[in-house]
């Protein structure tokens, strides 16, 4: 019975020695082990995390080994992390003098093995990756300025460009500018160029501003809540947004639009600066006392915005005429001088007046006239109250002839 005893605590002995004395190693150290990674180029690689899993101990008691692993550490700008490791083991033939590197940066993971009988002072580990310089443009090629972010969560930023530390192979993340968000993907590997871009989509856009007579104006224009351009008839701007709203401001006055830049790749804008043109004023009166008033509105320029609205004041009453006609009923006319205005608003909120008078039971001639604000004009209208005067005067002037040749021939009589 003793020998089978003894025999089976053998067995035991020979499994555990053939289980854990994989290699012959210190015991019981408190040990620093430094790790060094470098890229591809054999360049340090800072920002690579790193852990550590060993065995801190074991013997003919436990029922196996006991192994920790380290907190993760970022290498530094030298690529190091050191950690400091303890060892409880009594005995070798129960130590696994391996220790396994846990090694992750951005999307690659792996895991590496080192033997602490080979150790000499540090471990190096080749990471897979290279340096590239990250180029962030715009659709049009141009440099712009923001933020990449690489899986899972590492954040660059880009001021137009940036050294990146890229592993082999596909990397996801996105990048950000003004605010919008745009996912993208760097493949990397030994052969490709030390340079990627990173492209940002974007829609150039180009707006002119010009009068209704389509002479250039100055404007400033603002893409969503950008800041405001200044320009002159023409500008390209960098649009993000799909739809887009614009705002254009010229000469006070402000027009906003909601644009699709995929299909608006040119945009024309045009302001109304011209009042519109009263002409060809004429009044019909009319048996029952009152007048037809017409007369000819017109809204030049070939961009011209069109006649909003049109009518008569007459004595500070207001008739509204048809924009079909351009005709307007006034009040019932009595005796004398009445005096009238005409006026007309193009869709633009440009306003042109015309005022004359009239006077009531005489045909006055056609008073003409354009203006944004009210005109004085010498009305035709009061041609006959002239011709009366000038009448009147003739006949006096006769009567004094006669009068004085009555009283010569008298005198010579006598």
């Amino acid at each position: 019975m003793l020998n089978k005893i003894v025999f089976m605590l053998a067995c035991i002995v020979v499994l555990q020695t053939m289980a854990f004395a994989w290699s012959e190693c210190k015991t019981q150290f408190y040990l620093d082990v430094p790790i060094q990674v470098i890229d591809n180029g054999s360049i340090n690689a800072p920002g690579v995390n790193v852990s550590m899993t060993y065995q801190k101990r074991a013997n003919f008691f436990t029922p196996g080994p006991e192994y920790v692993t380290t907190d993760p550490v970022l290498t530094d700008s030298n690529g190091m992390a050191v950690f400091k490791i303890k060892n409880d083991v009594p005995n070798s033939k129960y130590l696994d003098c391996n220790l396994i590197v846990h090694v992750s940066y951005l999307n690659f993971t792996k895991n590496y093995t080192f033997n602490l009988g080979t150790f000499y002072g540090k471990y190096i580990i080749n990471l897979p990756a290279k340096r590239v310089i990250v180029n962030m443009l715009d659709s049009s090629g141009r440099p712009i300025s923001g933020k990449m972010v690489l899986y899972p969560s590492t954040e660059f930023l880009l001021n137009n460009s940036a050294s990146v530390l890229l592993p082999f192979g596909s990397t996801p993340g996105y990048i950000v500018f003004e605010g919008h968000r745009q996912g993208i993907t760097l493949n990397t590997d030994a052969s490709t160029p030390n340079y990627a871009n990173a492209v940002f989509r974007t829609y150039d856009v180009e707006v002119s501003v010009s009068d209704d007579t389509g002479s250039p104006m100055a404007f400033s224009i603002q893409v969503g809540e950008g800041e405001p351009v200044n320009a002159v008839q023409t500008v390209t701007v960098r649009v993000v947004d799909n739809p887009a709203s614009i705002k254009v401001s010229a000469r006070g006055r402000e027009t906003y639009r909601q644009i699709n830049p995929e299909k608006d790749s040119n945009i024309s804008i045009y302001y109304d600066i011209h009042a519109p043109e009263i002409s060809n004023i004429n009044i019909v009166p009319e048996e029952s006392g009152q007048a037809s008033i017409l007369y000819t509105v017109s809204d030049k320029g070939e961009f011209s915005s069109g006649i909003r609205e049109t009518g008569v004041y007459v004595d500070d009453v207001y008739y509204s005429a048809s924009l079909k006609y351009s005709s307007a009923k006034a009040a019932v006319l009595k005796s004398g001088i009445f005096s009238f205005r005409v006026v007309a608003t193009d869709n633009d909120g440009n306003k042109a007046e015309v005022s004359a008078d009239y006077v009531a039971g005489e045909k006055p001639a056609p008073a003409n006239g354009n203006a944004t604000a009210s005109e004085d004009s010498a009305p035709a209208a009061q041609d006959g109250e002239w011709n009366n005067l000038i009448i009147i005067i003739a006949v006096v002037a006769i009567l004094l002839m006669a009068v004085f040749l009555y009283i010569k021939s008298n005198y010579l009589a006598s």
